[in-house]
């Protein structure tokens, strides 16, 4: 679920930021998509969509306001369909295979674009931050105990860094949003003399194991974003996020086996061998109790099927994912 009515009432201003970030992702999964329904129907002999003006980008051509206010508060939705009259196909059981799989693969294939736009992006960020090898201690200052990095650099560090530890392991050392690094002059520290050493106070920052920063690069808090990227490809960054994330949910949605979703038509076609378009009056009740059970889920998280089956695959996914953005990150030497 992406919001929910109570986060809503409570955070208004992250709500309208949250919509900001996945209103492009959803306007473009969901117009490729349905464009790619369109355009192999035609390519199979089926000008249906091309004449109705349904093989475009523009998401008003597409839009379903059940759906796409389902895309925002369940996580899932869908658009209008594409008209197909399978009577004007060339093989018309290949090709209705064709049909329903187009838009699936669209949605993977973009899924798969911002894969590797994110993953470069966020291991040339990693790969030019400076790294240092530091020495821990507690420092007392006015009656108070205070956690102070020591380590060497010929200038003052002012943006995140890489700490390397004694086993090897790295760090993401970063300030909090708002707030720089604390420095100590050195005379005033157990005598230390001016050299390149330097102390930075450590109990306002973040330090994250950098395995685990490559884990969930798609998901960090935004104030990392924007100390790796700067303000402005911090939010270009999370648009792409949203994306990505949208397009493989998508996809995974549509794979379900029932009307009126593409994964009725795959599965119809390649062993059920019914008609191609399942009765009005079964797509009718395969979708209303496709809504009962969002609802249900809205009400009762730990009842949300739904939800919980399309999270356990896409979770999957992107494991596979963050694997492909570590083999990338370690080819920059990010990692």
């Amino acid at each position: 679920m992406i919001f929910n009515i109570g986060s809503i009432l409570q955070n208004p201003m992250d709500f309208l930021i949250g919509l900001f970030i996945a209103l492009p992702g959803i306007c473009l999964a969901i117009s490729i998509h349905e464009s790619a329904h369109g355009w192999v129907a035609e390519k199979c002999g089926d000008p249906t969509a091309r004449y109705a003006g349904r093989i475009t980008l523009n998401p008003i051509k597409h839009f379903d306001p059940i759906g796409f206010l389902c895309m925002f508060f369940v996580g899932v939705g869908w658009a209008k369909p594409v008209p197909v009259n399978p009577l004007l196909f060339k093989h018309y059981r290949r090709d209705d295979l064709k049909v329903a799989l187009a838009g699936i693969t669209a949605n993977l294939c973009l899924f798969l674009l911002c894969l590797l736009v994110l993953s470069l992006i966020f291991s040339a960020g990693t790969a030019r931050l400076p790294e240092y090898e530091a020495d821990f201690h507690w420092i007392r200052e006015n009656a108070q105990y205070k956690g102070v990095l020591f380590l060497e650099s010929d200038e003052p560090i002012e943006g995140p860094f890489i700490l390397r530890n004694s086993d090897g392991s790295k760090e993401l050392a970063m300030p909090y949003e708002g707030t720089e690094w604390s420095y100590y002059p050195l005379s005033s520290i157990h005598g230390y003399e001016e050299s390149k050493l330097i102390a930075l106070e450590t109990d306002n920052a973040y330090f994250y194991d950098l395995e685990s920063v490559f884990d969930y690069f798609y998901t960090l808090l935004p104030d990392i974003y924007t100390g790796l990227f700067g303000r402005v490809l911090a939010i270009l960054f999370r648009v792409i996020a949203s994306c990505m994330l949208i397009n493989l949910s998508l996809a995974v949605f549509n794979l379900i086996p029932i009307p009126p979703f593409d994964g009725y038509h795959v599965i119809n076609d390649l062993f059920l061998k019914q008609d191609l378009f399942a009765q009005r009056r079964t797509t009718q009740i395969c979708s209303m109790a496709f809504l009962a059970l969002i609802m249900i889920g809205n009400i009762k998280p730990e009842w949300d099927i739904i939800s919980i089956a399309l999270s356990w695959i896409r979770n999957g996914v992107m494991s596979g994912a963050v694997e492909i953005t570590k083999l990338i990150g370690s080819v920059m030497g990010a990692l």
